[in-house]
């Protein structure tokens, strides 16, 4: 998973929302999307802490 701020994706001199984007495509499996969508909400549980080591 990669998770990318939002700076990446601001337009013009205004300040980035603080905010992420998240990218989804197409699973190969149901159980494929389900690990996916697990591990994002694993990582919207986390501590901000955690979310340090997220890139």
């Amino acid at each position: 998973m990669i998770v990318t701020g939002a700076d990446a994706f601001a337009v013009g001199r205004a300040s980035a929302p603080h905010a992420v984007r998240v990218g989804l495509c197409m699973p190969r499996s149901r159980d494929e999307a389900a690990r996916g969508l697990r591990a994002l909400a694993d990582a919207i549980d986390a501590p901000a802490a955690a979310m340090l080591s997220i890139v």
